[in-house]
């Protein structure tokens, strides 16, 4: 059986043969559901992950089930950080400038092809707030900072959960690869200055918890 139709039966999406069947019970599929806490954690130091370029992909093996269970819960703690810099390039003062829309994008998956129905954690998009001011006319120095620029740095840390039933847990008493992956999502910027240079840099970080539940 290939590895990909043993995920399918391990999470009861292929049907056995009738000569095996025991039971008229319908067996749970893989549970839909995944809760996103975008609130900071109290202690942001809590979620030590790696932090690297957005836009990354990577496998992370899993260890074995060690006795019976039922179900996966699986917890994704992942940590955003994103700098926004502009620059007005322009001789006139008092520019207003408006940057929305900061976020990633984070999915763990059975797949390395991340193919729907082999998710783990779904796409879920992790957000920063919205960042706006006002700078002076080009100070001539090309730089995101003086009287003419900024940087914003800002960074969040959330927690993803989801839940997940297993109809045969054979497939789970070897070590099993977990699939992750990151993107960055375009942003919105605006500004009164025709000549404001907007740039921004990001990184992520995602640790990885499997519990296998009885």
């Amino acid at each position: 059986m290939s590895r990909i139709r043993k995920i399918l039966a391990a999470l009861g999406l292929v049907k056995k043969p009738p000569a095996t069947v025991t039971s008229t019970e319908t067996k749970p599929h893989r549970a839909a559901l995944a809760v996103v806490l975008l609130a900071p954690f109290a202690d942001p130091a809590s979620c030590r992950v790696t932090m690297r370029p957005t836009d990354w992909s990577e496998v992370r093996v899993m260890a074995p089930a060690s006795g019976p269970f039922t179900s996966l819960a699986v917890e994704l703690c992942v940590t955003f950080e994103q700098t926004v810099s502009l620059e007005n390039l322009w001789v006139f003062g008092g520019t207003r400038w408006h940057v929305r829309d900061l976020a990633i994008e984070i999915e763990a998956s059975f797949d390395p092809l991340f193919a729907p129905g082999f998710a783990l954690i779904p796409p879920t998009v992790i957000a920063l707030p919205d960042v706006a001011g006002s700078v002076g006319p080009f100070d001539g120095t090309f730089d995101f900072g003086g009287t003419s620029g900024e940087a914003i740095p800002q960074s969040t840390s959330a927690l993803v959960t989801a839940t997940l039933a297993v109809a045969d847990p054979t497939f789970f008493l070897s070590p099993w690869p977990v699939y992750l992956r990151t993107r960055t999502l375009p942003y919105t910027q605006t500004s009164g200055s025709p000549a404001m240079v907007f740039t921004s840099t990001a990184s992520a970080g995602g640790g990885l918890v499997v519990t296998y539940v009885p």
